[in-house]
């Protein structure tokens, strides 16, 4: 996977989440667990598309792709929380799920490391 190990997890991520929409425990989807599915799914792209490289501080290596997941899950616990209109009794299971495979994801594009990208016009790496 090399250099797009961040990007493979927070698809395998979003892949959970749109499988936990969809399982028979919710019944139905509702509108929470389609804009969970779109949320995701924006978040991997986020993912893909934020450089490899990274700044000062704790901000270096493939750090602003963590950033990306985690904001990624935490809006996908936002949007549950107020769909279901503040009352944590009220979220459906397959909600639940869809909070708990959102933060897996983002703990794996933060454990995951990325290779560096190869220097261009190089088609393999210098042993």
């Amino acid at each position: 996977m090399g250099q797009y190990t961040k990007f493979v997890v927070a698809v395998i991520g979003a892949v959970l989440v749109a499988v936990a929409g969809v399982l028979p425990v919710s019944g139905h989807l509702t509108q929470a667990v389609v804009l969970n599915i779109v949320i995701v799914g924006i978040g991997a792209l986020k993912v893909f598309l934020a450089p490899n490289v990274g700044g000062p501080g704790w901000f270096s290596g493939g750090s602003i792709k963590t950033v990306l997941a985690v904001l990624t899950a935490a809006m996908v616990a936002l949007n549950t929380f107020l769909a279901a209109g503040g009352s944590l009794g009220a979220i459906t299971p397959a909600e639940w799920l869809q909070v708990a495979f959102a933060a897996i994801a983002a703990l794996g594009v933060g454990a995951f490391r990325n290779a560096a990208p190869l220097p261009i016009g190089r088609a393999t790496p210098v042993p």
